[in-house]
């Protein structure tokens, strides 16, 4: 679990950054309630306006597995 925060730290810089809901759902399973209190707890949602919502996908991955190595 170690090498997967490592690699995705490493990958930062040459990942696109903000995502859109649906480009997050193909990249993780679940709903959209979900994906957003996920983004919301590490700080990764980033609300433009009610038609526009972009989602930090590095910030959210690397939450995703520091929060699953944690249980």
């Amino acid at each position: 679990m170690n090498n997967q925060l490592e690699m995705a730290k490493k990958t930062r810089s040459t990942v696109k950054r903000l995502y859109t809901y649906e480009e997050i759902s193909q990249l993780i399973a679940g709903d959209k309630r979900t994906i957003r209190k996920m983004a919301e707890a590490c700080g990764a949602y980033h609300y433009i306006n009610r038609a526009t919502v972009y989602i930090d996908y590095p910030t959210l991955e690397e939450f995703i597995l520091t929060h699953n190595r944690n249980r």
